[in-house]
């Protein structure tokens, strides 16, 4: 499959000893996850605050060939909403031409009841 080339505009310069692809870890810890996310909604008070997805949009892209991980790319739904592009990224880090997601589920509607996430 044909490559696209990322386009990165680094915050800090990363040491070349650092691989990020594939082996960065995302993990936060559940109040710092929190907290980004109370952050978010009250600055956007009524609006829509997460998208959903099922696996397989997400097993479709992992298992692209070279695909090490997933970029998300924000974006607006016609009714100027907010969504997420999802694309398959492969070790250098560059957007694989391939599989797309998008037309998640949501958030309100679509929300649990009582997540754990609400702060």
């Amino acid at each position: 499959m044909e490559q696209i080339t990322a386009v990165a505009s680094p915050v800090a310069e990363v040491p070349s000893s650092v691989r990020v692809w594939p082996t960065f870890d995302h993990h936060i810890e559940l109040d710092d996850a929190r907290e980004l996310i109370g952050r978010y909604k009250r600055a956007n008070p009524g609006s829509r605050s997460a998208v959903a997805a099922t696996r397989i949009p997400l097993d479709r892209i992992l298992a692209q060939p070279g695909c090490v991980g997933v970029r998300m790319y924000f974006a607006l739904n016609p009714d100027m909403t907010p969504t997420l592009v999802m694309v398959g990224v492969d070790e250098a880090g560059n957007d694989i031409d391939g599989m797309l997601a998008e037309q998640f589920m949501p958030c309100p509607p679509f929300c649990p009841m009582n997540s754990l996430l609400d702060s």
